[in-house]
């Protein structure tokens, strides 16, 4: 499960807000959700870092589940706003 957390599901969901439509094929979609997770999950410990929380288990968690459901549901709201401009 934390595997999942760190490396996939940031990158995914952002993909997903980003690329709503389906322009992309599967395996481009998942390997650019695992690149931009990579990349995420460094800036948030890059920006824990310089917090007074630090980087520990604690702060990197509440952060990557605040990031993740905030994006998931600005993911979730320009899909179903796309679908009804169809």
């Amino acid at each position: 499960l934390g595997i999942l957390l760190v490396i996939f599901l940031p990158g995914y969901v952002t993909v997903q807000a980003l690329f709503p439509k389906r322009d992309m094929d599967k395996i481009e979609r998942y390997a650019f959700s695992l690149g931009l997770s990579l990349a995420i999950v460094s800036l948030i410990a890059f920006l824990l870092d310089y917090s007074p929380w630090g980087v520990r288990l604690d702060p990197v968690v509440t952060t990557l589940v605040l990031y993740t459901v905030c994006i998931g549901l600005i993911a979730l709201y320009r899909k179903h706003r796309q679908g009804r401009n169809q």
